[in-house]
């Protein structure tokens, strides 16, 4: 297990310490990108994703995931690419897209072979705890390219992306050489056909009612929260923080969410949905409250909706996989991963309307109320996808 840890920790950690990663968006609008068209790479970004997503995860469960992550940190190398020769506006479309194309290959991919790996060797039990160290890698990586960035800049655009290559291929060695793949053991009934793997991962979250009720906690509050991710950076901007200030409390926060992930990890087995259900409604609440009123300050709201991202990552996402069949694992979770993506595009492109004719703080206010009235709403249909409180205690 220890082997299957310290890979996924090092292979994420490098890739998402990629300067590039860390002010994107910042970039994008000392460019002289439009509200529109920055809402519009990310809206690219998201319908590439949503186009492999499926057919990726197919793919990875009929063939080999490991194989699948290798081909995707590879695309991702070349996504920079384009960036060595121009910084216009297709340019960081056309990023987004291929970009987009390597998240559709990791999106459910990765989970499903960390899963089946720890499962192996009889220790799938510790899933949970494994999918806490994913995270804590993303944050302290993401806080890496924070501080890069802000360091960076000072010798150029072109610096930036050479050390986002280095990065991204040092965490493509630490892939190959860190994650084998065990030869699964195939069900007697299982399906062969991409229709048939297709079929049965979307069917173990549409006919399974409390899989669906997980999937809607999941994709709901997550396409909230990633939509403020992508613009948090510019939104400051907006309302008046310098660059290096933002880059020295964006990468603090994110070293603040690792130390609150591993917390996480420590009581993951004692925290129920139900509970994560009233903390996302809570949390959206003050977010709501905080940015109408909180002004310059507002984006410090932003951080603990990031903070219960990871709790439901951890505790929602975690136990979708009890729900599915290894057959069709990958597909099955990028079936939830499709439905986000679709949420998202509709909401960053809601939010790119409001920026252009009013601010992205005020989009950010309706994106938090918008959120919230969906959790609420499932939460008072809550009975039609569970019959008991016993039913959603986690294992």
């Amino acid at each position: 297990m220890l082997r299957i840890v310290i890979t996924l920790f090092l292979f994420r950690f490098f890739a998402m310490a990629s300067p590039i990663i860390g002010m994107f968006s910042a970039f994008m609008l000392e460019s002289n990108q439009t509200p529109m068209g920055i809402a519009l790479v990310f809206v690219a970004f998201m319908i590439a994703v949503n186009l492999f997503e499926v057919p990726s995860s197919i793919i990875a469960d009929k063939f080999s995931r490991r194989k699948v992550i290798i081909t995707a940190i590879i695309i991702l190398i070349f996504s920079n690419l384009p960036f060595l020769f121009s910084l216009a506006h297709w340019v960081f479309v056309l990023h987004m897209v291929i970009a987009g194309i390597a998240v559709a290959l990791f999106s459910g991919t990765v989970e499903a072979l960390v899963y089946d790996e720890l499962k192996a060797i009889n220790m799938e039990h510790k899933y949970k705890q494994a999918n806490a160290v994913w995270h804590v890698s993303f944050s302290l990586g993401l806080s890496a390219s924070l501080f890069l960035s802000a360091w960076l800049v000072k010798y150029g655009w072109y610096v930036i992306i050479l050390v986002s290559l280095f990065f991204i291929f040092t965490s493509l060695v630490i892939f190959i050489f860190g994650m084998k793949e065990t030869k699964r053991v195939k069900e007697i009934d299982e399906p062969h056909s991409f229709r048939e793997i297709f079929l049965e991962g979307s069917s173990a979250i549409l006919h399974n009612k409390i899989a669906l009720y997980l999937a809607l906690l999941s994709f709901i509050f997550g396409a909230v929260n990633a939509v403020f991710g992508d613009v948090a950076i510019v939104t400051s901007m907006e309302i008046g923080w310098k660059k290096e200030e933002i880059a020295r409390v964006f990468g603090f926060n994110t070293i603040f969410e690792a130390i609150i992930t591993l917390l996480f990890a420590s009581y993951v087995q004692k925290i129920h949905i139900k509970q994560v259900h009233y903390i996302q409604i809570l949390v959206l609440t003050l977010a709501f409250i905080g940015m109408i009123f909180a002004q310059k300050w507002s984006i410090f709201m932003v951080f603990p909706l990031w903070w219960c991202d990871r709790l439901k990552n951890m505790v929602v996402d975690a136990q979708i996989q009890d729900h599915v069949k290894s057959s069709s694992r990958a597909t099955a979770v990028s079936f939830v991963s499709m439905c986000f993506s679709l949420k998202y595009v509709l909401l960053m492109v809601l939010m790119g309307v409001l920026a252009t004719y009013y601010s992205f703080a005020l989009g950010f206010v309706i994106i938090s109320c918008i959120g919230f009235i969906q959790l609420v709403l499932v939460s008072l249909f809550k009975h039609v996808f569970v019959n008991s409180s016993k039913t959603m205690k986690l294992q």
